[in-house]
């Protein structure tokens, strides 16, 4: 009975520490007949969406980028931001006066 105990706690603990991850796929499917792109993030690799979502005859699928998120899509949540725009974002321009046109003080 006590090792059933354990056993239960070591699980219900294991459960709490464990951590989901997922990564994002970036991709460009092209009708080549007419040009038109559509760029889809997914969870899907292009051979998995391929198989789950067929494409059309002339349409071709490309692979853009990628990156991992932490966390859970269960519910229809969102995907994370890719990791190099969050970088972007938080990142003030800096201000670089030797390209900036100098202007003339009056005495």
């Amino acid at each position: 009975m006590t090792l059933r105990l354990l056993i239960a706690c070591f699980i219900l603990i294991q459960s709490l520490v464990v951590k989901a991850e997922y990564r994002v796929f970036s991709i460009v499917i092209t009708n080549e007949k007419t040009q038109v792109t559509k760029q889809i993030e997914t969870t899907l690799d292009p051979d998995q969406f391929v198989t789950l979502y067929p494409l059309n005859q002339g349409e071709r699928i490309s692979y853009v980028d990628t990156w991992k998120c932490f966390g859970r899509t269960d519910f229809f949540k969102n995907h994370c931001v890719k990791p190099s725009t969050v970088s972007q974002l938080d990142q003030k321009p800096a201000s670089d006066t030797s390209q900036s046109p100098e202007v003339p003080r009056t005495p």
